[in-house]
């Protein structure tokens, strides 16, 4: 798939209902407590969206994607939803998000540079240890959480 057909996906998925204080309330609940940990002040739209993985975006400075099976796991095992949510609010926090990354790394590649993948690992490192923090979890607990996401 290219670049171009992703981003398309990508904002069809956005035109699902996002999750609301009515819907999901426990959910929402946490992660308006996340944001406020993070401290991110704006209204920001959690959107859940077709994924059999624990997966999550943050899309755009104002949007987060969740796959279905984060909202499925949710009630039997918060805290791996909430440590994805902790890792994509760390992506918005620090704006690593959405058509910034991608315009970056385009130029980055087009000027013959190839350091986008060291940018990209950096920024995922920067949000892997800003999650446990956003989460209240310990780094024990956090590691636990992770071998679960390479299982599923």
């Amino acid at each position: 798939m290219n670049i171009k057909n992703e981003i398309k996906e990508i904002l069809s998925m956005t035109l699902y209902r996002g999750i609301t204080a009515r819907s999901h309330p426990s959910l929402y609940q946490e992660f308006r407590n996340l944001l406020k940990v993070a401290g991110i002040n704006r209204k920001i739209k959690l959107v859940p969206y077709p994924d059999d993985n624990y997966n999550g975006k943050a899309f755009s400075n104002n949007r987060i994607l969740i796959s279905t099976a984060l909202l499925d796991v949710y009630n039997k095992a918060p805290s791996i939803t909430r440590c994805m949510l902790a890792h994509e609010i760390a992506h918005l926090k620090f704006g690593d998000v959405g058509f910034k990354i991608l315009r970056e790394n385009f130029m980055i590649d087009w000027n013959g540079n190839n350091i986008s993948r060291t940018l990209t690992l950096l920024r995922e490192m920067r949000a892997e240890i800003e999650a446990p923090i956003i989460a209240g979890l310990t780094q024990r607990r956090h590691k636990k959480i992770q071998l679960i996401y390479k299982k599923k």
